[in-house]
Order: C-alpha cells, then structure tokens, then sequence
C-alpha cells in the first residue's frame, strides 16, 4: 500500500487485514520503490497524488524496471476518477482503481478476486462482528485524531495559500482524503472545490471557497463527533 495520509493507510491496513491480508506500507514514491526493488508483491494499492511522484510514473517505473514486481496487480486509489482518467489509467498499467473512501466491499472483491488463497486466507472461525467492532473503533478513533489536527491543517494551508501554491496543493489534498476516510463529507466537497480552483488558478473562486471550508471546519469543530456529520 502506498498512501502518504496516514489516516488512509491505518483504515486500509484495517480493511485489509481483516479479510486476512497482510500489508506492507509505504508513504512516499521513494520509499515505495526501494520496498518494490527488494521483494515481490501480488498487488499494489497506489494513491494517483503521492508529493515526489505521482502513482501513475511510480507504476511506470515499476513496469519499466527488471525488478521482482513488473507483473504484479495495481489498483490506484484518487479522490475522483472520471472515464478520461480510467482511460490514463489502463495505458500506465493499473488493473482497477477505486475512490476515496475506499468501500470495503469494492476492495474486497478486487483482492480476493487476484490473490491466490495461499497468499491470505481468513482465519477459520473468526468473529465477523468482531472485526467490525474494530473497524468502527479505529474509524472513531482517527476522526478524534482528525478533529484534534484540523486547526493545525488549515493553518498550514492559509499559510501557503497565497505564495506557494504547490505546497498548499499538497496540504489541501491531504485534507479532502482524510475528510472522506473520516467520513466529514461536507468538508471533503469544499476541499475538493478548493482543489479544482486552485489548479485552473481561479484566484476569486478559490479565496471564496477557502472562506465557506473554514466556516465548515468550524461547524465540524463545534458539533465533534459523532461520525457521518454532513452540514451541507
């Protein structure tokens, strides 16, 4: 798994692991590749939007290279993938793609469908409402995290906002996935506008989306957990 937000990589180990599969992590191309280089995997879970790379050329690279893992399955994981982007998708070497939040079932039936039993197997009898019960304590337990952490991430965006936009690009992304891992919808849909503006370099458009995401991150502050909140 590849993914530098790290509250997309603790849910997606958890996801992984309970349908029995073990995981490997890495949150940078740089780290990925030398991971890539030493051992073979089966299959490959690759965030599009990594800071040194993007998931595209790390695969690239990956298919170009003599290495162990030319011939493993990759699946890209985006926050918005549309018919141009599956078409990309399907020429750099990617076998499926899924968007944030990844669904477990989606995930699930992609990965059982490409790995051979012996590769991971559910353990018998093991306690399905368990496992859940666990999932659902991780999920609580990041969107705590997230909430404790969200002044700070707005802070270091309106900090790079107006004079390094790069920059600002990669906090605002961290932000729409962790906001859709965390299930915050209304705040994963600002980030994604503020996204979209900031790329076309709309500079009216993307203050004014800056200015309703941080009266949302207020509102979401204010009323805290429960999961799922959705203000519109």
């Amino acid at each position: 798994m590849i993914e530098d937000e790290a509250i997309a990589r603790t849910l997606l180990r958890a996801q992984l692991e309970r349908l029995g599969f073990p995981v490997s992590e890495a949150a940078s191309a740089t780290r990925a590749l030398a991971l890539l280089q030493r051992r073979p995997f089966a299959l490959a879970l690759i965030d599009l939007q990594l800071p040194e790379l993007s998931g595209t050329v790390l695969l690239q690279r990956v298919r170009g290279s003599p290495g162990p893992n030319r011939n493993m399955k990759a699946i890209a994981i985006s926050a918005k993938i549309d018919a141009d982007q599956e078409r990309r998708l399907r020429q750099a070497g990617f076998d499926a793609w899924l968007c944030k939040p990844v669904a477990v079932e989606r995930l699930q039936a992609l990965v059982r469908n490409w790995l051979a039993p012996e590769g991971a197997t559910e353990k018998e009898g093991s306690d399905g409402a368990g496992e859940d019960d666990r999932l659902t304590r991780i999920q609580t337990d990041l969107q705590a995290k997230f909430l404790a952490d969200l002044r700070g991430q707005l802070s270091r965006i309106e900090s790079t906002l107006e004079r390094h936009p790069r920059q600002a690009l990669e906090h605002i992304h961290k932000l729409h996935g962790a906001a859709g891992f965390c299930h915050f919808e209304a705040l994963q849909r600002w980030a994604a506008h503020l996204e979209i503006a900031l790329r076309e370099g709309n500079d009216v458009e993307h203050r004014a989306i800056w200015r309703r995401l941080k009266r949302e991150a207020e509102t979401l502050l204010q009323r805290g957990l429960p999961e799922n909140q959705d203000s519109g």
